[in-house]
């Protein structure tokens, strides 16, 4: 019923203009089931159309897309591009897909905290984060 679409890097959307995107679909009428409340993480917009159409109420969100990097032996900060919606912890049931999708090219926006802050820091041998 929900086949998998083509993850390549021209037909994904990063995960901050997914949620954007998917705020429109959001504002919709009400669902004709208000429960189980569904929460569709990185899955292609075919899935949620279908539950949607279906009468489910559905929430989207992503984890973000990974990134390239230049390879070394050192740590970089991570820049966050995902987004999920405000009432995650409130969804029932969660449907993630855990494929990756193909990294962009560079992180998108900046490191999130000062310089002097605390931050999530990841190994860059693979050339992605």
């Amino acid at each position: 019923m929900f086949g998998k679409g083509n993850k390549g890097q021209s037909d994904r959307k990063s995960g901050i203009e997914e949620q954007q995107g998917r705020s429109e679909l959001s504002n919709r009428a009400e669902p004709k089931y208000s429960h189980p409340k569904i929460l569709l993480l990185d899955m292609g917009d075919e899935v949620e159309a279908a539950l949607r159409e279906a009468g489910y109420a559905v929430s989207v969100g992503s984890f973000g897309r990974p990134y390239k990097v230049p390879r070394c032996d050192e740590l970089e900060p991570v820049i966050i591009n995902g987004a999920f919606p405000r009432n995650f912890s409130e969804q029932e049931i969660i449907v993630i897909d855990l494929e990756p999708a193909e990294p962009l090219d560079g992180p998108e926006g900046e490191k999130h905290t000062s310089p002097g802050e605390d931050d999530w820091w990841a190994s860059v041998l693979s050339a992605v984060i």
